[in-house]
């Protein structure tokens, strides 16, 4: 009987990233093998289920893209631009993106982490932790401010 994608997720981040790895290679000398791009499916599947909003999920890696985006690129400038916590640019777009799998403090943690190291690659310092206006529909509580170096 095969496997299933929740029997996967028990396996682990560390065991499921090496299987993710090794699908990888194969699907590199056999590109077209269905087997191996099923598997490859599952085991992506299996990493969201075991790790729904950190490093690896396909929704960190997806608000990356975002984050990393023209559009969400001028936001972060904008809001700091504004002495504004820059996750503040993105929040509400990132709902809007993302819908419930943006509503919970891990997936504001994930952008917060994202978007640190995009301002700082930028060369922006970053500054103080402040709170996000209460009453203005954001998700995150909380962020840093970035500084011009």
């Amino acid at each position: 009987m095969p496997i299933t994608v929740e029997q996967m997720a028990g396996y682990g981040l560390p065991r499921l990233r090496q299987m993710k790895n090794e699908t990888a290679g194969a699907l590199e000398r056999s590109p077209e093998d269905p087997t191996l791009l099923d598997k490859q499916k599952k085991i992506d599947l299996a990493i969201d289920i075991a790790n729904p909003k950190g490093r690896g999920s396909r929704l960190y890696e997806a608000m990356g893209e975002f984050l990393n985006s023209e559009e969400g690129l001028g936001l972060l400038i904008e809001a700091t631009e504004l002495g504004v916590p820059a996750i503040q640019g993105v929040d509400i777009r990132l709902q809007e993106i993302f819908g419930q799998q943006y509503n919970n403090e891990g997936a504001t943690l994930s952008a917060g982490h994202r978007i640190s190291n995009i301002m700082n690659a930028m060369g922006y310092t970053q500054q103080p932790v402040e709170l996000l206006p209460k009453d203005e529909g954001f998700v995150a509580i909380n962020g840093h401010v970035y500084s011009p170096e």
